[in-house]
């Protein structure tokens, strides 16, 4: 057991060393046209495309102001669900979103997330779950 504990610990610092910092590479989708009864959401993520086809109940567009009625604000934050009292809302390691866009879920959905050229290693950033 104790080696088990040594191999993941020095696995994780040699990881830690050998990766960039995931903050400085973090990309946040901008999400720019949403239609909740055709399931589909668009935008850019960087220099590409970004779309969503499949079935979510509401969204937020990223700039901050263009939503559905499902969605509500959240405290003193309003709807910049990211930011306000706390600091911003982050993992360790992961930079907070640039935009204020997402799609919302209130139970288990299905849909597919389609890039317009190659992206390694996406993230997926999830406001709370549970």
């Amino acid at each position: 057991m104790h080696k088990l504990v040594r191999l993941l610990s020095t696995a994780a610092v040699t990881a830690a060393v050998v990766f960039p910092s995931m903050a400085s590479a973090q990309t946040w989708a901008n999400w720019t046209a949403g239609n909740v009864g055709a399931g589909t959401m668009s935008g850019t993520l960087g220099a590409t495309t970004i779309s969503y086809w499949g079935t979510f109940d509401g969204f937020q567009l990223s700039d901050g102001t263009s939503r559905t009625a499902s969605v509500t604000a959240a405290g003193s934050c309003l709807f910049a669900f990211y930011s306000g009292p706390p600091a911003p809302c982050t993992s360790a390691g992961v930079s907070a979103p640039t935009n204020n866009g997402f799609i919302q879920y209130t139970s288990v959905r299905r849909g597919t997330i389609t890039y317009g050229s190659a992206v390694t290693n996406p993230l997926v950033a999830l406001i709370s779950v549970g």
